[in-house]
């Protein structure tokens, strides 16, 4: 494929992605992530067993998030630190 394709096909998966759902479009990308961009992820998922606490600091998309959440259970801050980790 050409650098111009590559480009247009690159510019046209944001415009799709950006018009989805913001769940499905979280699904799409965590799926992404596991299959081709994070090897990483799948490495982490093999090791963590259902009811380790785990923290996802400095999520960007939620992709770990997503699959941690499949493992054991997505939980949010303590309402007593969720300014703490909005601050930072």
């Amino acid at each position: 494929m050409r650098e111009g394709q590559t480009l247009r096909l690159a510019r046209l998966r944001e415009w799709v992605m950006g018009r989805l759902p913001a769940r499905e479009s979280l699904r799409l990308r965590a799926y992404k992530a596991y299959v081709f961009a994070e090897p990483e992820l799948r490495w982490a998922l093999a090791r963590i067993m259902q009811g380790e606490l785990v923290v996802d600091v400095g999520s960007n998309l939620g992709v770990y998030t997503y699959w941690l959440g499949h493992i054991g259970g997505a939980g949010t801050p303590h309402p007593d630190r969720r300014e703490t980790c909005h601050a930072h």
